[in-house]
């Protein structure tokens, strides 16, 4: 009866030692997966950053070039307004030399009245 208990003893930890080795391979098989998930995951994460990071210098351009625009663009307002008074004053001045030159054109018809009527009374 001993002999066979040990038997029986021998028997379940030799399936302990089996079973032992089973699930150590199956973590071993799991941890390597995982690892592996970990990798392309550090890998993808690596790559989103370089995305980021191009995204971001494209904005800092883009955002240049907006403010370029802007300035030329108020610049160009700054000069359209300039010109706009310009063409106003201008428009001042020509009304105002037209003016100028109707009441000279009157005055000088009012001496040749005056001087035909003088030399009218003259004969």
């Amino acid at each position: 009866q001993l002999i066979e208990n040990e038997k029986k003893l021998i028997d379940v930890q030799s399936q302990t030692v089996e079973t032992v080795n089973k699930l150590h391979k199956s973590l071993e098989t799991s941890a390597n997966e995982f690892r592996q998930q970990l990798n392309y995951k550090d890998q993808t994460i690596e790559s989103l950053r370089r995305d980021i990071q191009h995204k971001n210098e494209e904005t800092k351009s883009l955002e240049i070039q907006l403010a370029k625009l802007k300035s030329e663009l108020s610049n160009e307002h700054s000069v359209t307004g300039l010109i706009s008074m310009l063409q106003s004053g201008n428009t001042i001045q020509n009304n105002q030399n037209q003016q100028m030159l109707q009441q000279q054109q009157q005055l000088y018809q009012q001496q040749r009245l005056l001087g035909n009527q003088n030399n009218m009374h003259q004969r």
